[in-house]
């Protein structure tokens, strides 16, 4: 179900990202790790975009490894990892910088969006996700991350 929900969230980046002009940012996803700004050690990640100006940067496009900041995180919840790592990751992220950061809810269907300096939000089935300014115009269905 997680490596499912995996491919929803980066295809909807995906179809996003093909609508974009050129220089186009990039999908992570599945075996990828993330080394944030003024940090040595690397944080795995389920699906991350990065925008074109990160992209740039990169000194091997064949790697699976991103250095620099995501535009967006996404965590898929599964069932092996405690609340306690999910809000270390959590914070880990949004004191990098990154600006949004999706925990997506497989069970429940639902995605809880944390941004910088900002309370948590929870959407369902019903909602659309809010728009993310380095991501003009992506503010997907919740529905379309589950099916």
């Amino acid at each position: 179900h997680h490596s499912a929900i995996m491919s929803w969230v980066a295809t909807a980046i995906a179809v996003w990202l093909r609508t974009q002009p050129k220089p186009r940012g990039e999908v992570y996803c599945g075996e990828a790790g993330i080394r944030l700004p003024g940090s040595t050690s690397t944080v795995g990640v389920d699906v991350a975009y990065a925008p074109p100006s990160v992209v740039a940067t990169q000194d091997d496009d064949k790697t699976t490894m991103l250095d620099g900041l995501p535009a967006l995180v996404v965590e898929i919840l599964s069932p092996s990892v405690t609340q306690e790592q999910l809000d270390e990751k959590i914070d880990t992220y949004i004191d990098a910088g990154v600006p949004a950061v999706w925990v997506v809810h497989p069970t429940r269907r639902t995605v809880t969006v944390h941004r910088p300096g900002q309370e948590p939000e929870l959407f369902n089935v019903t909602h659309r996700l809010p728009a993310n300014p380095q991501m003009p115009g992506f503010a997907p269905a919740v529905l379309e991350l589950f099916e």
